[in-house]
């Protein structure tokens, strides 16, 4: 893994957990994994996972 990666696969991690807890706003978990905007986070997070972070949530939480 090369120094690059690691922060973004940290970044990608920490959203995901966060994601899994709906206490916390896309906003909230966007500015949490150091993005300056949403629009930034659901990109890199669409970038990453190939969904939107809040599809992501919302395919997580159906039982």
């Amino acid at each position: 893994m090369s120094y690059h990666a690691l922060p973004e696969e940290t970044r990608r991690d920490l959203a995901e957990g966060l994601l899994r807890d709906e206490r916390h706003s896309l906003a909230e978990i966007a500015f949490l994994t150091g993005f300056s905007e949403q629009s930034a986070f659901t990109r890199a997070f669409k970038r990453w996972m190939g969904t939107t972070p809040a599809s992501y949530r919302k395919d997580r939480l159906l039982p």
